[in-house]
């Protein structure tokens, strides 16, 4: 059952020169590296950010309030997957995560689904 939906769009630019102290904010670790180690890195920063913003969004039709830091966007298999700190919801949620940019602009699209009841 579907049970939130989100999106988020934004220029790349805006993570062009991103300062560090504000990307440990935004950003685990592991998602630093991964996107400083791409060319263009501002790319994968702004998809990175619209694909948190996007699962924020959709949380908040269930009255769940999430921080950048709650939220990790990982690759399996080429695919992004979100993983949370609080592992209650990755144990009681399946997020179906979109994300896409281009040189000058980054899209996400997140659904939340209850992983309990089916349709």
């Amino acid at each position: 059952m579907i049970l939130g939906v989100g999106v988020d769009c934004e220029k790349t630019s805006r993570f062009k020169n991103i300062k560090k102290e504000l990307s440990n904010k935004l950003f685990t670790t592991q998602e630093i590296t991964y996107c400083n180690s791409l060319p263009n890195p501002e790319q994968h920063f702004a998809a990175r950010f619209c694909g948190k913003e996007a699962v924020k969004k959709a949380f908040s039709s269930l009255d769940i309030t999430l921080l950048f830091e709650d939220i990790e966007i990982i690759k399996v298999r080429k695919f992004p997957q979100v993983a949370f700190r609080n592992k209650g919801l990755n144990k009681k949620y399946k997020i179906h995560l979109s994300m896409s940019h281009s040189k000058d602009t980054a899209i996400a699209f997140a659904i939340v689904e209850d992983i309990w009841k089916k349709n």
